[in-house]
């Protein structure tokens, strides 16, 4: 029999805090659109989200406070965003991330883009 904490997806749908990794305050790239969608998102859901970005001197996105790396992340994170290349992705899931047996990640490259065909998710780290 499943456990409930096993099922239990209430912090993927409702979480309490996001870290949105590639988001940036440039008005003209697509990240900038996608983190605003997700801090309204989070407003709805009474989260905190952190604005994950390296450049220095960077402290806030649209009212979100800025970390450069996401185990700057104050806490327990929810859920983490990932808007950033494959290579970059690779880079935070093995430097980045620690997490124990509740650690679940998915990492999903969309169809049609040029990573599809030669790299497409297997193993162990897609849940």
């Amino acid at each position: 029999m499943t456990s409930k904490a096993e099922t239990d997806l209430t912090l993927f749908f409702h979480p309490r805090t996001v870290a949105v990794v590639g988001a940036t305050d440039n008005q003209k790239h697509g990240n900038y659109f996608l983190f605003k969608k997700v801090l309204a998102r989070a407003a709805v859901e009474n989260a905190t989200v952190y604005a994950v970005n390296p450049r220095a001197g960077l402290k806030e996105i649209e009212g979100a406070p800025v970390v450069p790396t996401i185990a700057d992340v104050p806490g327990d994170i929810d859920l983490a965003v990932l808007m950033v290349n494959k290579e970059r992705i690779e880079q935070i899931l093995g430097v980045n991330i620690v997490g124990g047996d509740d650690l679940g990640v998915r990492y999903n490259v969309c169809p049609g883009t040029p990573d599809w065909n030669n790299n497409r998710p297997s193993g162990p780290a897609n849940l």
